[in-house]
């Protein structure tokens, strides 16, 4: 029966709105969002009272909470139950007081063990049950994240399956759609993972609408059309009207047809343009008051109240001096009845924004301008040309390039080309220059140079303001050193052809950030002008951009040439000093004495990139100038330690290499824990006192692996610098790497040349398939740059939504433009964008669903990419970064243990925002770098996505995120923001006094205090005054070696209990023979860290008598062969006196040090005592394999009463495993009896321990590519106590077992283990339990034996195949 109620109320109710989850602390909080993320629930909201960024959402949100995410998942198909949103609060304990009636929220500690056992957990508290047809992937998911469940109404048919989230909600799945459910509205599509819900910007109403025009205007400079289509694309999508005025300031002037609305396919295709579309003239009308009275006349009638100009320094100035005379403008014409009060009503201000488009990059303020870096190409592939007939015929080539009052084109090409000499007119040469050139000539020539390069800026001088031509130069070279002299001036031909990919993606985010500027101005605010410093976009005033630009030209004319100089950006005179430094070998002043001379090794690491040969030659010049010696490793880390690979660079050598592509000296991708001893053994050989490695992420993971095994390898305490060069971009802290841009010039001409087939046909569509790796940078900026219609990344992964969206565009693209339109279409798809929707399936997916009206071609360019000459950019780029390398190893030497102790000494290069940094690897690796997908965790690139898209025509309108302002959205004036960077500065420079003070860094405990966003970030030490700081939170799966983590739990044992000691053969002054006992005697001093002379028997008896007298002794033997000196005081007075004593007398001792095989240690020293201790009642015995492990265990078997043996492996103790936040805490410990399943699977279980755990993992993937088999891989961590139970519920699941060990065959772990399947899992092997083990002989010492007398990855594979007959 309904009541009249119940009837009123459905009209109403219409379905769940959310479900609130509420958690009382932050690891709850997280363990809960992660537990339902994966799940497959997506986050779309993210919340933090110390941050709020919500908007509109603020509402929503509980007063009560710290942090809010909101989770979101939607139906696959219709009548699949409906969408649900799931928001996790965080409402700590600090929060409920106070209130009226405060809940007690109730903790879990596990979601592994249910918080009841009875039969049907259905009636056991309220549930939530979500459905999902999919039941067999739940369980499994389950079951690999360990969380205990319950199937219903049995386990072999199951149709609902019940389990517990962190917070103990019961949770069911359920595989029955809702029964009273009969249509099921789906919401819209959840956004991508891990983004934030943010409102889109809303197309602009009629009272706000603009009509925003752009023109180009002076000299035309590739990019420019690149511009136009920004800026008309951009002011649609925002819902503004857009105009084109051809012909520039002339067009302006005359209006008519030369002003033009422009839709969205007017500028399709313009990306691959050279010059301008739409004309540029210099106007002599528009230089009198009259043609700026007809310019504003027009831009009235026509109602356009937004200006954007593309054009040099005197395009700019005429249009601020446009908009200061706009007020009187319109009063003149209204006076001359020319247009009514009326009409200029609503045009009282005109909005100007300029985009600086000049081949001279003559611009002050901003580091290029649009067209700088195309021109710089043509000027380079012509020196390239010529530098080959000079060196043929030893002739001399004076080349002369453009730059009246800039002499940016003559220092870059300087640098690129690898020149002699350069004249600009900003540092004119003085007097006698004549000489001094040829000297400089001569000496080259007489090092063995071939050839000679003179670059000559057009508007060259000297300091008396007497111009250098091209031809007098000549004429000097040939009278003085009698050299066979060219000239070529090469003239228009550096504004010709297509853009360069810098320009274009310049050109693109430039135009929309002046569609911004205009859209966003305030009255009475500056005309911004659109600069990039380094690789930041950003508006500096137009007016003082013009000012500074101006003087320039007025200091050269005044002979102030410092003053000109000065007022270039920092990066010119950067560049300009780089080129000096490695043109002009061993200038006197710039040596350094005798006794501050170094040794510095320069090495390449990954896949060859453009530009890696300057950026060698560089480092090397600069070193010789320095009177620093360079020494090349040939052919990576594998050359080191195989052929002792190591050659000295000289002048001549490397003098060439400026402009060849990729490697010469060889690049490796092996990283130096191939051998790491050996690495160090040639290190100390060759005396090195720095390491510059230049490679993508293997450089960047080799410096890690470096910095790590300092602690063992003395060898390695020197300054250590990378240089990221890898055409992926994909390296942590830089958001540019060398190649990258000679890669992304290789994509756009083959994209550009594949759109001429597009274009021909007419109705074809390419898919693209780029490099990258697990980075979607090449894929971005290839769509920046190319204007392809989608983009497909590994971040964000391909979804059949998504493709099928893509294809319903084209499908509007193709019907809109009828075939008129000949522009030609691409999509991009990184190669690792996904595994099932591949570059042929997409194509093919395309062409199905186009039934016939348009096609799909598939096209992979490969290695390419990788390009051949290295473009301009990268090698002006290698050439200052390399440079500066060198000049950090300088600064940051010293002693072994000042380098050490320094966490500056291993930085990473980069440029980040508006500046070159060099960030600590210590920061890096834990705060920025995703290990598993070889990339960043955040790149600045991905901001641009939703540009793109918008671009393309992908999405109509942009996202807030698309588009922030970083000074609007901190409400800063230009005079706040000032003050911020320099206190930011002053900051630094605190921190850097404060570095050259001793740094403590043993305790690893530092805090950001600073902005992740900052371009510097202010540093400081929680209890002293030192610079150096990292986190308040370890953080979650940090990389930590086996060394470092038994280190962490001795230090946090000696910590916690004055009772504990550690005693054994150089444990203190020597830090340990594998250095586990690093810094413990520093720390706690003598009296707890002791050495003790050669004697197992002896301090072994000594650590037993103490443990007896209730001291809780740790006692580490170098080697456990050596404990068999001792073995009667373990087994005999440590392992039996608890029971002896009839249980009155304790004894806490642990044993510990390495056990079993090595490497090249022969019989006497590779003995596995897992066994033997095993053996013995009395003992507890614990083998651990991962960080967690050895940290886990080591901390239990020091609080357990009870003697403990920990065997741990020598060959493990530098190998580095992800540590938890849970594990990094001090209360972290590891049960005794508890295995653990490294890896699910139902095939096949593999139980093992110690090293060989890895091997077992190594052969199931094996086994799992090869035959498809799922091994389940079980590291029993405690030998004993055993977990049976853990090997009995694999085998019940699996089948089959082998056990694994390295040990002998008789009488071993093993064997045990197979006993104990007879005795518990008979009934559930399919197939004979079998062993792996050890070979019954001593460990030989030759390498080839030894290798056979231990179990392999290849072994193990093999064995487990047999044994399932596959």
């Amino acid at each position: 029966m309904v009541t009249p109620d119940a009837q009123n109320l459905h009209n109403y109710l219409a379905g769940v709105s959310f479900i609130s989850l509420v958690a009382p602390d932050e690891d709850l909080f997280y363990e809960t969002i992660t537990y339902y993320t994966d799940l497959g629930f997506l986050e779309t909201l993210v919340y933090d009272r110390a941050n709020p960024t919500v908007g509109k959402y603020q509402d929503d949100l509980c007063f009560l909470s710290d942090r809010e995410t909101w989770l979101h998942t939607d139906p696959e198909q219709e009548n699949q139950g409906t969408a649900i949103t799931i928001k996790v609060r965080l409402v700590t304990a600090s929060r409920l007081e106070g209130e009226p009636s405060s809940p007690k929220l109730i903790r879990r500690s596990s979601t592994s063990h249910p918080p009841t056992d009875i039969r049907d957990w259905r009636g056991a508290k309220q549930a939530l049950v979500l459905f999902s047809p999919k039941l067999d992937k739940i369980i499994q998911l389950l079951q690999k994240k360990g969380y205990a469940y319950q199937a219903q109404p049995s386990e072999h048919a199951p149709f609902e399956i019940y389990t517990y989230d962190p917070l103990s909600t019961l949770v069911g799945f359920t595989s029955k759609p809702n029964p009273f459910t009969t249509i099921v509205k789906s919401l819209p599509a959840a956004s991508q993972q891990n983004k934030t819900i943010l409102p889109r910007v809303e197309p602009a109403s009629d009272a706000k609408r603009r009509k925003i025009a752009v023109m180009t205007s002076g000299g035309d400079s590739p990019g420019m059309n690149g511009a136009v289509r920004a800026v008309v694309r951009t002011a649609i999508a925002m819902g503004h009207d857009a105009y084109c005025i051809y012909e520039g300031y002339e067009g302006l002037v005359q209006g008519g047809d030369l002003i033009k609305k422009m839709g969205w396919e007017d500028v399709r295709g313009w990306l691959s343009e050279g010059g301008t579309l739409i004309g540029t003239a210099r106007s002599a009308a528009f230089r009198e008051r009259y043609g700026r009275l007809a310019a504003a006349k027009n831009l009235v009638i026509n109602g356009i109240n937004g200006l954007i100009v593309c054009g040099g320094d005197g395009s700019l100035t005429g249009a601020d001096l446009f908009r200061k005379e706009w007020p009187g403008l319109l009063e003149e014409l209204i006076g001359n009845e020319e247009i009514t009060k009326e009409q200029a009503e609503p045009f009282q201000t005109l909005n100007i924004a300029g985009l600086v488009g000049s081949i001279d990059n003559d611009m002050s303020s901003t580091d290029a301008t649009i067209g700088a870096y195309s021109s710089l190409a043509r000027i380079c592939q012509a020196v390239d040309y010529i530098d080959a007939t000079a060196a043929s015929h030893q002739r001399a080539f004076v080349i002369e390039v453009m730059g009246r009052h800039c002499g940016w084109l003559a220092v870059m090409s300087g640098v690129s080309t690898g020149a002699d000499y350069i004249f600009i007119p900003e540092k004119p040469p003085g007097e006698g220059w004549e000489k001094q050139m040829c000297d400089i000539i001569a000496r080259h020539r007489k090092l063995g140079k071939r050839k000679t390069i003179v670059i000559v800026a057009e508007g060259a001088i000297d300091r008396d303001l007497k111009p250098i031509t091209s031809e007098y130069v000549k004429k000097v070279l040939v009278d003085v050193l009698k050299l066979d002299t060219r000239v070529t001036c090469l003239g228009h031909v550096q504004r010709g052809g297509t853009a360069v990919a810098y320009d274009r993606m310049l050109a693109s985010l430039q135009g929309v950030e002046a569609v911004r500027a205009i859209v966003n101005a305030k009255p009475g605010s500056p005309s911004p002008m659109i600069a990039i410093t380094e690789n930041k976009i950003t508006r500096k005033p137009l007016a003082e951009a013009v000012r500074m630009t101006k003087g320039v030209a007025e200091a050269i004319k005044n002979k102030e040439f410092d003053r000109a100089m000065k007022l270039r950006d920092v990066e010119f005179d950067e560049y300009y000093r780089a080129f000096i430094a490695t043109t002009v070998p061993g200038k006197e002043k710039e040596t350094l004495p005798e006794e501050k001379r170094k040794r510095y090794a320069i090495v390449h690491v990954g896949a060859p990139a453009g530009g890696m040969n300057a950026a060698t030659r560089a480092a090397a010049l600069y070193c010789i100038s320095r009177g620093h010696r360079a020494f090349a490793i040939h052919n990576g880390f594998p050359g080191l330690v195989r052929h002792d690979s190591v050659r000295e660079l000289t002048w001549l050598g490397v003098e060439g290499w400026a402009i060849r592509g990729g490697s010469e000296i060889g690049t490796n991708r092996t990283e130096p824990s191939i051998d790491l001893g050996m690495v160090a053994w040639y290190f100390q050989k060759y005396q090195f006192d720095g390491l510059l490695l230049i490679g993508g992420f293997e450089a960047y993971k080799s410096l890690s692996e470096l910095r790590k095994a300092r602690q063992s390898y003395p060898a390695f305490r020197i300054p250590m610098v990378c240089l990221p060069a890898t055409i992926s971009n994909n390296v942590p802290g830089t958001e540019y790497s060398i190649g990258s841009d000679t890669c992304l010039n290789a994509l756009i001409d083959y994209c550009d040349a594949i759109k001429q087939s597009a274009s021909a046909s007419r109705r074809r569509v390419f898919v693209v398939e780029c490099q990258g790796g697990r980075s979607g940078y090449v894929a971005t900026m290839g769509g920046l740059s190319t204007g392809a219609l989608a983009v497909y990344t590994p971040e964000e992964g391909i979804k059949l939504e998504t493709l099928m969206k893509d294809i319903n565009t084209l499908r509007g693209s193709f019907a809109n433009d009828q075939g008129m339109n000949r522009a030609g279409k691409i999509i991009l798809r990184n190669e690792k964008a996904s595994a099932t929707y591949t570059t042929e399936i997409i194509a093919n997916m395309i062409r199905e669903e186009a039934q016939g009206r348009f096609e799909s071609r598939t096209s992979i360019p490969g290695h390419v990419q990788q390009g051949g000459t290295p473009s301009p950019m990268d090698r002006v780029r290698a050439v200052r970064l390399a440079t500066k390398c060198i000049q950090y190893l300088e600064t940051h030497g010293g002693t072994k243990a000042e380098v050490y102790d320094n966490p500056e000494s291993a930085a990473v290069i980069g440029i980040k925002g508006a500046a070159v940094v060099f960030t600590p690897m210590v920061i890096l690796e834990v705060t920025d770098t995703d290990w598993e997908n070889r990339r960043p965790k955040q790149a600045y690139w991905r901001n641009l996505r939703g540009i793109v898209d918008v671009l393309s025509g992908r999405k109509q309108t942009f996202d807030a995120a698309d588009l922030v302002d970083d000074n609007e959205e901190q409400g800063q004036t230009q005079e706040q923001a000032q003050d911020r960077e320099q206190t930011q500065g002053q900051a630094q420079e605190q921190a850097q006094e404060q570095a050259e003070g001793q740094v403590d860094i043993s305790d690893q405990i530092f805090r950001y205090v600073g902005e992740v966003n900052d371009d510097t970030i202010a540093i400081s030490h929680p209890s002293r005054t030192a610079w150096w700081l990292s986190y308040c939170e370890p953080p979650v799966d940090s990389e930590y070696t086996v060394r470092d983590a038994l280190n962490e739990a001795l230090a946090e044992e000696l910590e916690a209990d004055s009772k504990v000691f550690i005693l054994g053969e150089e444990v203190a002054l020597y830090n340990g023979a594998y250095k586990v006992t690093k810094g413990l005697l520093d720390r706690f001093g003598p009296d707890r860290v002791i050495d003790t002379p050669i004697t197992e028997s002896g301090f072994a008896g000594l650590a037993v008598g103490a443990a007896l007298a209730g001291l809780k002794p740790i006692t580490e033997f170098m080697t456990w062969n050596f404990a068999m000196q001792a073995i009667d005081q373990i087994i005999n007075s440590a392992a039996k006196t608890h029971y002896m004593s009839g249980g009155i007398q304790p004894c806490n001792i642990t044993f510990r040090g390495p056990n079993g095989f090595a490497a090249g240690v022969a019989a006497q020293h590779s003995q596995d005592y897992t066994a033997w201790y095993g053996s013995i009642p009395g003992l507890k015995v614990v083998s651990p394999w991962s960080s967690e492990d050895a940290k886990g265990l080591l901390k239990a078997a020091i609080r357990d009463p009870n003697p403990v043996v920990v065997l741990e492996n020598e060959l493990l103790y530098g190998q580095s495993f992800p540590m938890s936040a849970a594990a990094q805490k001090d209360d972290f410990v590891i049960p005794f009896g508890k295995a653990k399943i490294e890896r699910v699977g139902k095939d096949i279980t593999l139980v093992s321990l110690s090293r060989c755990v890895g091997q077992c993992l190594t052969a199931a993937e094996k086994l799992k590519a090869e035959y498809g088999v799922e091994a389940e891989v079980i590291n029993l961590r405690s030998i004993k106590p055993m977990d049976v139970e853990a090997i009995v519920k694999s085998v019940k699941k699996t089948g089959n077992l082998i056990a694994v060990e390295s040990g002998f065959p008789s009488f071993g772990v093993s064997s045990e283990i197979l006993a104990l399947s007879m005795e518990y899992m008979f009934d559930y092997l399919d197939s004979p339990a079998q062993r792996i083990t050890g070979a019954e002989v001593p460990t030989p010492y030759a390498q080839g034996l030894e290798s056979m007398s231990f179990p392999d990855e290849d072994l193990i594979s093999k064995k487990a195949a047999q044994l399932l007959r596959v």
